[in-house]
């Protein structure tokens, strides 16, 4: 992305509200929406016990929660990934699953919905386009700096006008 090509910045709690998320999304609602919820920064999860490492521009979420989420059905889910692979828009991988013996406590439920649901990880190409960090020019760098210094200053000062008035 050209960085003086205009753009809008949109509040995170919007994904929350309910103007978003009350209707059935569309293809463009549903894009939108896993540039909300891809890792900005080089993060991690944990997910069944173990911890999971996310680069910049990943999210790792099931089929089942965005279905849910955008009011689709599974196959129009895949048919979406699909057509957004074959595009270059996202790569998908999923996540091992562990094989390890569970404990007699685990319900067969939580360990069929784990069988059904393997959590998926969603890279979205060419993120750094769709999510980017304004690089500083010379002048802000310069500016932050002047500021900086006005404010050691200002504390220095104020440090110094303490101490001379607790000698009284």
């Amino acid at each position: 992305m050209d960085d003086n090509e205009p753009y809008i910045k949109v509040l995170r709690k919007l994904f929350r509200d309910p103007l978003w998320t009350s209707e059935e999304f569309t293809k463009g609602q549903a894009w939108v929406d896993l540039l909300y919820w891809a890792y900005h920064s080089n993060g991690n999860f944990k997910w069944d016990g173990r911890r999971y490492n996310l680069r910049r521009g990943q999210l790792s979420h099931t089929e089942g929660f965005l279905a849910n989420r955008w009011g689709w059905s599974r196959n129009k889910l895949r048919r979406t990934f699909q057509n957004w692979q074959d595009c270059g828009m996202i790569k998908i991988t999923k996540l091992e699953q562990r094989t390890a013996q569970r404990t007699a406590q685990q319900t067969a439920q939580q360990t069929a919905q784990r069988t059904a649901q393997p959590k998926n990880v969603i890279s979205i190409c060419k993120y750094d386009d769709y999510q980017f960090t304004p690089k500083k020019t010379e002048q802000q760098t310069e500016q932050q700096t002047e500021q900086q210094t006005e404010q050691r200053t200002e504390h220095n000062n104020n440090k110094l006008i303490e101490e001379f008035f607790k000698k009284f």
